[in-house]
């Protein structure tokens, strides 16, 4: 082969690497996007859950303007997206739901965390990682 050969070789070969690398960095991103948005969907899930649980009266099975006594499903203790926790506050008309994912998160060390504060009147979204 020619010295001309040779080098479109080598130039195809450093291409191909640079597309990899960037396909499997896109992959990951794209990874990491999906585990926080199917988390954020369960947290919204459950917030309308837990407003419903607040408006009901006891008689009808909801907590009459108050939080404790609502049980969060089993299912989202630990399930195939990671892992949500739940909060009562002190007040019991606040109520913060902790979402972990499985794939680690933008700062590369930790997995996907977000929280949602849930209160008679709104929910507050909050992406820590």
């Amino acid at each position: 082969m020619g010295q001309q050969q040779i080098l479109l070789v080598v130039l195809g070969v450093i291409l191909v690497a640079i597309a990899l690398a960037v396909g499997f960095k896109l992959f990951k991103i794209s990874a990491m996007q999906s585990n926080r948005d199917l988390i954020i969907n369960d947290l919204n899930f459950l917030a309308s859950d837990l407003q419903a649980y607040y408006k009901k009266t006891s008689q009808m099975g909801g907590g009459s303007g108050n939080y404790s006594g609502w049980q969060m499903p089993n299912f989202y203790k630990r399930y195939e997206n990671g892992r949500i926790r739940v909060t009562l506050q002190a007040q019991r008309d606040r109520v913060i739901l902790n979402g972990t994912g499985t794939e680690i998160g933008i700062n590369n060390r930790s997995p996907v965390r977000v929280q949602m504060t849930v209160t008679p009147g709104k929910q507050v979204l909050k992406i820590n990682n």
